[in-house]
Order: C-alpha cells, then structure tokens, then sequence
C-alpha cells in the first residue's frame, strides 16, 4: 500500500481524484489544520464526496470539538472530495493498492 501525499481541499472547491485502473484509494482520515479555528467558531463541516454521480456525506468535523475524523473508505472509481467549511481547507489522508 502506497500514501499519497495529503489532499488539501480548499472552501468552495472539490478535488477530483482519478483512480487508476486495477487500484483502489483508501481514505483514511480528514482534518482540520490549527487556523481553522479562528476563521469558524463552534461549527460542523460535513465531508462530502460525489461518486458515479452521487452524493454522499462521508462523516463530519467539529471546529471545537473534533477536528480530525479516521475513516476508512474504500473507493475504486474516479471520485470528488469537498467540504461545507466556509472559509479554509480541509486535509485528506489516502494510501492507494
């Protein structure tokens, strides 16, 4: 299994990612960085992703109380990661096999 590097996702903007043939991509966290809380006092970002032309809320971030989630999302088609946090960015942990 190969990390990527972190995907930042900034407000307002999706980052497509293409999945090679025969691979797959592993989600495994998203979080906050540390200005994050500043910019949005006592709010929950939900974490979104678009596959094959869906919709779906992947989890959630607190800016005060949870801003790291683990996940473990299996994903072997091209997908969009995006976020509701109106001002600031979003990182995404992934590992590809």
């Amino acid at each position: 299994m190969e990390a990527f590097p972190d995907y930042e996702v900034k407000s307002g903007k999706s980052f497509y990612v293409n999945v090679p043939e025969d691979k797959v991509v592993i989600l495994t966290k998203a979080y906050l960085k540390e200005d994050t809380e500043r910019v949005d006092k006592d709010k929950t970002i939900y974490l979104r992703l678009r596959v094959d032309g869906r919709r779906l809320v992947a989890g959630s971030l607190h800016t005060q109380r949870r801003r790291e989630q683990v996940l473990s999302l299996t994903i072997d088609k091209d997908f969009q990661i995006s976020h509701s946090l109106s001002n600031g960015s979003v990182h995404f942990s992934a590992s590809h096999s």
